[in-house]
């Protein structure tokens, strides 16, 4: 049997006839227009992340020129490997907690990402600067 009327709380006093059935639509695509976009991340984080992803992988690169022992390269490069895939599972597991779900998933996630990479990046900051021979410099609240 098919459907001819359907009935959602929100739509009950609009009048009858062929403008409610626009009207009605026309909110429904409003509202499901507003729904993907709560949940997308803003653009300017998006950006953001992807600033400072593209600043660990220019200090990951350096890293790379300046270590001179073809093993110590490609140990380099697997734990690299292993900790974006670690990044992308860790971010995706605390944003699952964090918005239980909910439609702050994705800006969730990209906090997280973003916090990730951050650190990272300060780690690989470091280890560029072992490997040059400059002094230690001591992490931060240490």
């Amino acid at each position: 049997m098919p459907i001819t009327h359907l009935t959602f709380p929100c739509f009950t006093n609009l009048p009858s006839g062929r403008n409610s059935i626009l009207i009605a639509a026309a909110a429904l695509l409003s509202l499901s227009l507003h729904m993907t976009a709560a949940g997308a991340p803003p653009p300017v984080a998006e950006a953001a992340w992807r600033e400072t992803d593209s600043r660990l992988n220019a200090v990951f690169r350096q890293v790379l020129r300046h270590a001179t022992e073809p093993r110590l390269k490609e140990d380099l490069q697997k734990a690299q490997r292993a900790w974006v895939a670690y990044r992308e599972l860790e971010a995706a597991a605390r944003a699952g907690v964090s918005s239980q779900g909910g439609s702050a998933y994705s800006s969730d996630q990209l906090k997280e990402l973003q916090g990730l990479t951050e650190e990272r990046l300060e780690k690989m900051r470091e280890l560029l600067r072992v490997i040059r021979g400059e002094p230690h410099k001591p992490e931060k609240g240490r």
